[in-house]
């Protein structure tokens, strides 16, 4: 824990008062209620357009359309002034509210809604200053918009459109305050083929765009007003406020995995070894075929297990912990199965484990989700709901780590969902994104850049940015070419069973593949680390968790 101490002082004390508050700073821990502001498009020059690739715009048009109209696509720009949003709060929901113009044409209407890069943007001042022009976030909302809802609604309420994760990545750029303006650009796809219509301040200002945010002040923030309140007004107490921050979080952050056990025994000579991490994740729990948690000790699981010595090193080397818990197949089942009591010990346990050793979280790596019944995903639920909110009373956190959806076809294998998860008290949801070969066999890349796109874009639909973590593999494997029966191991170790074969680099995954006497060989170097992280940070991802440490190869820097 760090601790501050604020002070205030006055002549004349006739005594000394002295208040302790405890002041748990993160917002994901402790939080006031919703807190609802809507802002609102306010003079002509805060909303704009322009027909794609133009120069020119238009800032006094009382209609903006979406999809393709008269066989032109536009761009607009909608300016928020006056978020009245604090530093530090967590957008819980963000919606883009429209009056419809009454104009609409059957057919697709796609559009992409992305904010603009900037803390604190600019109206359009004339025609030469186009939504089109103005500089993007990478973080984008792509969506199809259904007509019928704007062709019934008339010119009665307005349509609300989703864009919680693009307004989260808007309100934590460096240098935003509080009362900074937004600007989110929208642009219709080329392949749309209908449209709809949309009112602007220039028809009615009564009918303008709006944006409604629902988010989530920290008590800290809180508090923090209290005490200006109390020095304003109170001059005859001296205030020693013992602020006990809970572990930070942070904008961005690297995580890496570390299991128990060979071929991994180097991790800790790799995590010393100057390169940054910033969260570490040693698992030292696991789940019996009996349904029971068991320590994964040293005594037990030999190097990397749990020892104070090894949670010692752990924290010295990273600035966050989470102890990893880990189970698969029917040993999830058996752990459903089991009592109510049995779940509930498991969570006291994990809670004072994290609290006993001062980890700043615990990481629930439950898989086979494929196999899971509908029993099990409702009991996975409720076990997250109550481990999350006990931890959160202790003041820590809790990672959850989620099967890579990115199609229609990979949701049906689940009943698990990105929404629902995103509605539980969880701090990071990391999405694996990797194990590709599983589903297709030997000679398949491990993480093919187009799948990991289209996961971590419908993830992002979802999960806000803040929250999400994707995974990505350092590790191999190899195997019959075309079979399923895979050796999944450390990348040194491929290349070391390869031998003598030849190695390329797959152009659509950055992976080193080989092929020798039927056997298929596929790992991990630095480069292809250095732009699978590259292309996954260009999506707007804040967060990476690399699987695994332990002689597989790091990032250049």
């Amino acid at each position: 824990m760090m601790n501050k101490t604020w002070k205030t002082t006055s002549a004349g004390l006739l005594g000394v008062v002295m208040m302790t508050v405890v002041i748990f700073a993160s917002p994901q821990f402790v939080a006031a209620e919703n807190n609802v502001m809507v802002a609102t498009v306010q003079n002509a020059s805060d909303d704009a357009r322009n027909i794609k690739n133009r120069k020119h715009g238009d800032i006094s048009a009382a209609t903006h359309y979406m999809g393709k109209f008269d066989g032109k696509t536009y761009v607009h720009g909608l300016r928020f002034a006056n978020v009245e949003l604090p530093i530090g709060a967590r957008v819980i929901a963000a919606e883009l509210q429209l009056y419809s113009a009454g104009g609409v044409q059957d057919g697709k209407v796609e559009v992409v809604l992305q904010a603009e890069t900037g803390a604190d943007s600019t109206t359009f001042r004339d025609r030469h200053n186009t939504p089109g022009s103005r500089s993007v976030s990478a973080m984008a909302s792509r969506q199809v918009l259904d007509q019928a809802d704007w062709s019934t609604q008339g010119f009665g309420d307005t349509i609300a459109i989703d864009v919680s994760n693009i307004v989260a990545n808007a309100v934590t750029q460096d240098g935003w305050e509080s009362g900074n303006a937004v600007t989110i650009i929208q642009a219709s796809t080329p392949d749309s083929t209908g449209y709809v219509s949309y009112s602007t301040y220039d028809r009615d200002e009564a009918r303008a765009p709006r944006l409604m945010i629902t988010y989530k002040t920290s008590i800290t923030n809180t508090v923090v007003d209290m005490i200006d309140d109390l020095t304003d007004t109170i001059q005859v107490l001296e205030l020693e406020i013992d602020v006990q921050t809970s572990p930070d979080t942070v904008d961005a952050g690297v995580m890496a995995w570390m299991y128990p056990g060979r071929p991994a025994c180097v991790s800790s000579d790799e995590y010393s070894d100057g390169r940054i991490i910033n969260f570490l994740k040693p698992e030292y729990f696991t789940v019996t075929s009996a349904g029971q948690v068991k320590l994964l000790d040293v005594a037990y699981a030999g190097c990397n297990g749990f020892s104070p010595e090894n949670v010692a090193s752990v924290q010295a080397n990273s600035d966050y912990s989470f102890v990893t818990v880990s189970a698969g197949g029917d040993n999830v089942e058996a752990f459903f199965n089991s009592s109510p009591s049995n779940r509930s010990n498991a969570i006291s346990t994990f809670v004072s484990f994290v609290v006993e050793n001062n980890m700043t979280g615990v990481e629930i790596d439950f898989e086979g989700y494929g196999a899971w019944s509908s029993e099990t995903y409702s009991g996975y639920k409720a076990f997250l709901q109550q481990l999350g909110d006990e931890l959160h009373a202790a003041n820590k956190q809790l990672m959850v780590d989620i099967p890579p959806i990115g199609t229609t076809l990979e949701q049906s294998y689940y009943e698990l969902t990105y929404q629902e998860m995103a509605a539980l008290p969880i701090d990071y949801l990391v999405v694996m994104a990797y194990d590709y070969q599983y589903d297709y066999g030997a000679g398949k890349a491990v993480a093919p850049n187009a799948w990991v796109r289209a996961i971590v874009e419908h993830a992002q639909k979802h999960i806000s940015v803040d929250r999400l973590v994707i995974g990505l593999p350092s590790y191999g494997y190899y195997g019959r070419e075309g079979s399923y029966a895979l050796t999944i191991t450390a990348s040194e170790v491929v290349r070391a069973a390869a031998g003598n074969t030849s190695f390329s680099r797959d152009a659509l995954s950055y992976e080193m593949k080989g092929t020798k006497n039927g056997i298929s060989y596929v790992y991990q170097d630095q480069e292809s680390l250095d732009k699978k992280r590259a292309m996954i940070e260009s999506l707007g991802v804040k967060f990476i968790s690399v699987w695994a440490l332990g002689g597989n190869e790091w990032f250049s820097e």
